[in-house]
């Protein structure tokens, strides 16, 4: 008996130590790895910068052989930013006949793609244009000047611009030219009290030099330099009804919307479009196929409580961006209304929008994208129907719309979203799903929250379901005071 239980144990020892073995075995499997960490795109920028010389004393010198009777020419060593100080390149006074000057004008590639250039003057002639003559003198990398000085009669200025539209610059590299310009020594007395202005726009595009993942060195050949420069309201409007891409030259006070079907591009150098005395929606995209709506560095402001800064509907295939922009005083910021199908995609950058509801959208399908913006809501009615968000998704359920609001991607990037209420008006949310918007995903990443509100951080209604909103990469709750994680 003593021998059968020994063996008993012996064999039970036997099936542990096996059992170890094969535990034993199975983390002692042969097991490698490859990690690769921290990939990334980077877009490439296109900036320029431009300088203006006026002839002095103690800068650059330059041979021009027929200029003047010294054949040379020198300017200051400083330069006058032109990014900087709008101020204007040529004033100049009390002109008579026979009296010339110059400018020396730089353009630098400050970005990091090759850019390709263009000189546009907008020209307003008082009635001394016929009188004036000109000249562009390039100055070479070794300070030398090429071509001959040759008096050119000022209503050519365009026409030699445009005969070497498209130098290019690669990253780094600048290029300097001499504008040399003056008054026909025979002018008659039918010019005197006579004037001439011209605005002058530096355009820079993308140029077919770098090359793409399989080797297309011609993928941005087609970038296009043909913008309008526009300074009046019927510019502009005649300019984009022509669909061609506008560059604002100065403020413009508009008295009705601009509308576009198509692709429109406004490049605005910093202007304003004061839409004040316009009603109704102040940028309408309406029916717009397979189109690409930019506003670049442009405000849009009002003192009205008109509709939105910028609306889009019905339209299929249509792309947003928003750029160094300032949207101010409107009822909504950016409004992507009934109708529209495929979008492809709405992306704000460097802009500020200050609003009742700053972003609306009633889309679905959409990767909607902030980067370092500013969203400002205020609410200033009182009663509750009118509680609302600095940024709102809406849903099919609400009455008298057909929104859709599912199925959306928005992400906030270091942005800094408020929501404020007047005095006895309503609380104000930072973002609202609401009437049936399901299914959408918010990131906030690296952002900023103020409120001076009792209201919640995020507002979703009943019948919406299927959200999910993460700050910094952790999800938190809806209808909450303050954000609450969810563990």
């Amino acid at each position: 008996m003593k021998n059968a239980k020994k063996s008993l144990l012996l064999c039970a020892a036997s099936l542990v130590l096996c059992a170890a073995l094969l535990v034993g075995t199975t983390f002692a499997w042969f097991t490698d790895s490859v990690t690769n960490k921290n990939n990334s795109i980077n877009a490439g920028s296109l900036m320029i910068d431009a300088y203006a010389y006026a002839t002095g004393a103690d800068g650059a010198v330059y041979e021009i052989p027929g200029i003047n009777t010294a054949g040379k020419v020198q300017f200051e060593a400083a330069a006058q930013d032109l990014r900087q100080d709008d101020s204007p390149i040529i004033d100049e006074e009390m002109w008579e006949p026979g009296v010339s000057s110059a400018k020396l004008l730089q353009v630098v590639n400050r970005g990091t793609l090759a850019a390709k250039l263009r000189l546009q003057f907008d020209v307003i002639d008082g009635g001394l244009e016929a009188a004036l003559w000109f000249d562009f003198i390039r100055v070479e990398a070794d300070g030398s000047v090429s071509g001959d000085f040759t008096k050119r009669p000022m209503s050519t200025l365009q026409q030699t611009a445009d005969a070497v539209a498209g130098m290019v610059l690669e990253s780094g590299q600048s290029v300097q030219f001499v504008l040399v310009y003056g008054m026909d020594q025979n002018a008659s007395s039918q010019y005197r009290e006579k004037d001439i202005s011209v605005n002058v726009t530096i355009l820079a595009t993308q140029t077919a030099v770098e090359s793409d993942g399989f080797g297309n060195t011609d993928y941005d050949a087609a970038a296009p330099l043909d913008f309008v420069p526009v300074s009046t309201e019927s510019e502009l409007q005649q300019a984009i009804a022509g669909g061609k891409s506008v560059v604002l030259t100065k403020d413009i006070a508009l008295t009705r919307a601009i509308t576009t079907n198509g692709s429109l591009v406004i490049q605005g150098n910093g202007n304003t479009l004061d839409l004040s005395g316009a009603t109704g929606n102040s940028l309408l995209v309406n029916r717009a196929q397979d189109a690409v709506i930019q506003l670049l560095d442009v405000n849009l402001v009002t003192d009205q409580y008109n509709n939105s800064a910028v609306a889009v509907a019905n339209s299929d295939q249509v792309s947003i961006v928003l750029d160094g922009c300032q949207l101010t005083g409107f009822k909504y910021g950016i409004w992507v209304a009934n109708g529209n199908t495929n979008l492809d995609s709405i992306v704000i950058k460097n802009t500020d929008l200050s609003a009742w509801g700053t972003a609306y959208f009633y889309n679905d399908n959409c990767h909607i994208t902030f980067e370092n913006c500013v969203l400002e809501g205020t609410n200033v009615h009182s009663g509750y129907s009118n509680s609302f968000s600095t940024v709102v998704i809406q849903g099919p359920t609400f009455s008298g719309t057909n929104a859709t609001g599912h199925d959306n991607v928005v992400t906030f990037s270091h942005c800094t979203l408020k929501a404020f209420n007047e005095p006895n008006a309503e609380p104000q949310h930072i973002l609202s799903l609401q009437y049936g918007a399901c299914n959408n995903t918010v990131y906030f990443n690296d952002c900023v929250i103020e409120q001076n509100t009792s209201g919640w951080i995020v507002s979703v209604h009943e019948d919406s379901t299927g959200n999910h909103v993460f700050v910094d990469g952790r999800e938190i709750r809806a209808n909450t005071n303050q954000i609450e994680f969810i563990d």
